[in-house]
């Protein structure tokens, strides 16, 4: 991000300018000058341009890692983006899903962080909530307890989640926090996989006027950076996910609404870590994409 690369630069500049001196030998203060009234030697300790520029540098420096550290640990910004879904039943216009991603819990993002990103979630009482990647940076055995309060997640149509590619590394293999989702009972797994909404036996009179046909389809796929450890899922290229996760919604549906999926009759939504996959999603005729990864200038 913006602020962490300025902020990296400042400090680089200032180590460089003190190797300089270090290996050039060269003073760091004025020459010794003639003080005016005793006419006598007088050994400076004036620091010169260099010293004083150095120290201006890491002062910045220090201000921007305190305002930085500062943002991380903020309340996340939110941003309402209104979705035009062709397909999409009138009844269901206005549905609500609430987007949360790139926690990346560990040292610095600890329980109490996750704790009030997920009421954050709670408070905007969204239909469903999607959980898009990049939650923790370690494995289960070590980040499990920084995720615990995603237990609380409560919206009426559930959470769902994807991986991102750091579920990926550090330790991770990718499955092992497929598997540790799976045994969260508020969360539902998007395994290169797909799920009718709303819930059925959830609407809850949320939306009276319509029908059980009055649904969408929701979709997600593992990051690709799984093509990793399971070239098969990548062996047509990037877009062999969407293609599973498409497939596997239409077995799922009746035949009419099967035969809709990927058309502009049918709306559907692909949760995929990486905006890179929107090709992908369009090329399988799916209506939008929600996607993380590129931070906003988030500091983790």
């Amino acid at each position: 991000c913006p602020l962490a690369i300025m902020a990296g630069t400042l400090w680089m500049m200032a180590i460089g300018e003190w190797l300089v001196g270090r290996l050039s030998g060269s003073p760091v203060c004025w020459p010794e000058h003639v003080h005016a009234e005793t006419d006598k030697k007088v050994g400076s300790e004036v620091m010169g341009p260099r010293r004083i520029r150095a120290l201006v540098l890491l002062a910045f420096y220090v201000v921007l890692t305190v305002i930085a550290v500062g943002a991380g640990h903020d309340t996340p910004r939110l941003v309402r983006v209104t979705v035009p879904m062709p397909g999409l039943p009138q009844c269901l216009s206005g549905y609500q899903v609430a987007m949360l991603s790139d926690v990346h819990g560990g040292p610095l993002v600890g329980l109490s962080d996750v704790g009030k990103y997920i009421d954050q979630l709670n408070a905007l009482e969204a239909d469903a909530e999607l959980l898009v990647g990049d939650l923790a940076d370690g494995p289960p055995t070590e980040r499990g307890d920084e995720l615990a309060p995603i237990q609380g997640l409560n919206a009426p149509d559930g959470a769902y989640y994807v991986t991102g590619n750091r579920e990926y590394y550090h330790g991770s293999t990718g499955n092992d926090w497929l598997r540790w989702m799976e045994s969260q009972p508020t969360v539902t797994v998007l395994n290169n996989s797909g799920v009718t909404l709303p819930v059925r036996d959830r609407r809850l009179g949320r939306f009276p006027d319509c029908q059980d046909a009055d649904s969408f389809d929701l979709l997600g796929v593992v990051d690709r950076t799984a093509c990793r450890n399971d070239p098969s899922l990548c062996e047509e290229g990037f877009g062999t996910r969407v293609n599973l996760a498409v497939a596997a919604a239409k077995a799922k549906l009746k035949p009419e609404q099967a035969s809709q999926l990927g058309t502009p009759d049918r709306a559907s939504l692909l949760l995929a870590h990486q905006p890179l996959d929107a090709d992908s999603a369009a090329s399988a005729g799916l209506t939008a994409q929600v996607a993380g990864h590129t931070h906003g200038g988030q500091i983790w």
